[in-house]
């Protein structure tokens, strides 16, 4: 009498083994798909942090900006003046400094004023000399000094910056100018440019340049006469 094999006999070798295979290919695919999504997710987290950097970073500078202004009552004899707005062509690290009313109070009821004197500039990183550094300098006391003479606090606005080149609008010649001077005999004494336009060069995701550019009016464009009636 031939026995006929039982549906519940056992697996071979054979058949354990094909099924091994199949289920280690399944979870190769699984593994291979979740890796490139957190991959991709990562390199989109950089990418919006990069890009959230950089909006942050030239938001307070366009804050700033137009919000500069320069006041008549000087003090004629001092080389120094309180107020300014000068800008300098440094080719690809430009440097600008001004007093601004957009100084941001901190606390409630602290003795300060809106009024304060930045100055914007490119630094090494201190910890990768080889990378560059967007630096904004801030001091709440305005004083008959040079800014860099000012006590004040210096922060880093934007890491690794190709370079940083800002220009101003003269409303009076109708041209773009690279330097600007309130206190200089030969620049723009007692008046502001009309537009200043900053131009930030960064790395991207994928290493290459890419540049910013951001435009903003200065309000306050004649210096303001602050001595009471």
């Amino acid at each position: 009498m031939t026995r006929r094999r039982s549906s519940q006999a056992g697996l071979t070798l054979l058949e354990v083994m094909i099924a091994l295979s199949i289920l280690v290919m399944i979870l190769f695919i699984v593994w291979g798909a979740t890796d490139q999504v957190s991959r991709l997710s990562r390199k989109s987290e950089t990418v919006e942090d990069l890009y959230r950097g950089v909006r942050l970073a030239t938001n307070r500078m366009v804050r700033d900006v137009s919000q500069a202004y320069i006041s008549q009552n000087e003090d004629t004899l001092t080389m120094e003046k309180r107020t300014f707005f000068v800008l300098e062509d440094k080719g690809d690290e430009d440097e600008l400094r001004f007093t601004t009313t957009n100084h941001m109070r901190l606390y409630q009821d602290v003795n300060e004023s809106d009024q304060t004197a930045v100055r914007y500039f490119i630094k090494p990183d201190p910890e990768k000399p080889e990378i560059k550094d967007l630096m904004r300098f801030e001091s709440r006391r305005l004083d008959a000094k040079a800014i860099d003479r000012l006590p004040g606090e210096t922060n880093v606005v934007l890491r690794d910056v190709v370079s940083f080149d800002v220009t101003a609008y003269d409303p009076r010649d109708k041209e773009w100018r690279p330097q600007w001077s309130t206190v200089a005999a030969d620049g723009q004494p007692y008046r502001l440019p009309e537009r200043v336009r900053i131009k930030l060069v960064i790395h991207d995701e994928y290493g290459k340049e890419q540049p910013i550019v951001t435009e903003t009016f200065v309000y306050m464009q004649e210096a303001l006469n602050l001595q009471a009636n």
